[in-house]
């Protein structure tokens, strides 16, 4: 089954706009701390376009990790980190080059990620 849309590319797109406007918001930032002012509303806008920008890039990958999967017609299991793993096997199934992955530096630094947000959230239901 082909699946013609792919909703990734939204995400995708809002996420380069995003990042785009925190850059704004940083040398607008800049040029009101230069001229004596404070630039604080400008910087609190910077970060929260940052932050936006992190959410969506994740959201974007994922969604598109699953679109391949549909694609493929593959089942995906696990984790996000194992979808992305198991691309090869979607690509494979595509019948696209299956010799690409996450190297072995990027993956324990996804579980390292992975494990952060674990400890982050066990701290959040403490508290």
């Amino acid at each position: 089954m082909t699946h013609g849309y792919n909703g990734s590319q939204v995400l995708f797109r809002q996420t380069k706009a995003r990042a785009l406007a925190a850059r704004r918001f940083a040398r607008e930032a800049d040029q009101e701390q230069a001229e004596g002012r404070s630039g604080i509303e400008r910087r609190q806008r910077e970060k929260d376009a940052v932050i936006a920008t992190l959410v969506l890039a994740q959201g974007a990958g994922e969604a598109y990790v699953n679109w391949v999967f549909l694609q493929a017609s593959v089942t995906p299991r696990g984790t996000w980190i194992d979808r992305w793993g198991g691309l090869r096997n979607a690509a494979r199934e595509l019948g696209r080059d299956d010799k690409f992955g996450l190297p072995g530096e990027h993956r324990k630094f996804f579980n390292e990620l992975d494990a952060l947000s674990v400890k982050v959230t066990r701290v959040r239901h403490i508290e």
